[in-house]
């Protein structure tokens, strides 16, 4: 049984989408439509840089862009090679079929090793018109081998379509989705993008689907981490139209992993120094244990959903989403964790200049 040994999030830094979601974080951010080179380097450099010689092992990679992450044709090269080394997990609108057929002739043992988390945006696609086109996707790749997961956005636009999207769902895949939260971007609480009570919003969700995900999405809403958090040693979040990595989504940049690839990346953990106000990814980075002394559910238990004929997550994936980061990885001694923190304080000039070089790029691509 392979074990996760680092999570490496990747982030395709465009919005280019074919839909159009009243909820969408980048329709928030002022974002649509923006046109931007995907890639800084070639699908063959960015695998190098991430080898497992490189990042110390077999990872779990997600692939995310700000819009449709299946859009660039690149991104297909880049998903075969990384399957050569880690488990693949790509999130995805599942609308696009030529893409999904060329991803449906890979060899079989690789077909093992990828994960789609399909985003199942209802409005949309009964708007265009494409809701079979999305089910026949998940299936083409489901009858692969593949493992999936199904996750909807609880938005309020969608709640008087809720007994419609469960049956149809229910009916192509023999389960409902699961659910997360929409996030207000605007707010600095990144609380729940809605207009009702928070109860009267909690309850109809929660009801309606016996989602795991959700669960422990509400559960960890608004909880600062004032632990010993391990992102950044056994994580990165890495921008592939930059090279610049984060320990994850919301500390500042601390590298760029492109530079030199045969040099070793830094490994510098947060601490108990995190600057979010809740870790609204934790549904990863805490059930794959990047805390260790918290008791979490595993990535496994809130990505699955079991049918009549399969689980939805299966195969050499099933363990591996099972694993914890903390069973391949050394947790720091005291003396450890004084050095690291002598590493963040050395890597605080650079980052903070890395991180505004990157903030004025991104605010002159807005204006």
């Amino acid at each position: 049984m392979q074990q996760v040994k680092r999570l490496l999030l990747l982030h395709i830094p465009t919005a280019q989408c074919n839909l159009q979601c009243k909820y969408c974080y980048v329709k928030q951010r002022n974002e649509w439509k923006k046109e931007k080179k995907s890639f800084a380097r070639s699908p063959e450099f960015i695998a190098k840089a991430l080898s497992k010689d490189r990042v110390g092992g077999t990872c779990y990679v997600n692939l995310t862009a700000g819009g449709e992450t299946l859009l660039d044709p690149e991104v297909l090269e880049l998903i075969e090679l990384l399957l050569e080394e880690h488990f693949v997990e790509v999130v995805t609108n599942g609308t696009l079929t030529e893409r999904f057929r060329v991803l449906a002739k890979l060899p079989p043992q690789k077909l093992k090793r990828l994960v789609f988390k399909f985003s199942y945006h209802y409005d949309e696609l009964k708007r265009l018109g494409i809701i079979d086109r999305f089910f026949e996707n998940v299936n083409l790749m489901k009858q692969c081998g593949c493992s999936f997961t199904i996750e909807m956005v609880g938005s309020d636009n969608q709640i008087e379509e809720i007994d419609e999207l469960k049956r149809l769902c229910m009916q192509k895949l023999g389960a409902v989705p699961h659910v997360t939260l929409p996030r207000n971007e605007k707010n600095t609480n990144l609380d729940i993008y809605t207009k009702l009570e928070r109860s009267k919003y909690i309850e109809i969700w929660e009801n309606n689907f016996n989602s795991k995900f959700l669960d422990l999405k509400l559960k960890l809403l608004g909880e600062k981490r004032n632990e010993y958090c391990y992102a950044g040693c056994w994580s990165l979040f890495i921008n592939l139209g930059t090279g610049f990595a984060q320990p994850c989504y919301g500390q500042l940049i601390n590298q760029n992993i492109f530079v030199d690839i045969n040099k070793p990346i830094k490994w510098i953990a947060v601490g108990k120094c995190c600057s979010q106000p809740y870790c609204y990814n934790g549904h990863a980075f805490l059930t794959f244990g990047i805390i260790p002394e918290l008791d979490m559910p595993t990535y496994f238990d809130v990505r699955n959903r079991n049918c009549e004929d399969r689980d939805w997550i299966v195969n050499e994936v099933k363990d591996f989403y099972k694993s914890k980061l903390y069973e391949s990885n050394e947790e720091y001694s005291k003396k450890e964790k004084v050095n690291n923190e002598i590493k963040k304080a050395i890597n605080l000039v650079p980052s903070i200049y890395l991180t505004t070089k990157m903030l004025m790029k991104k605010r002159l691509e807005n204006d």
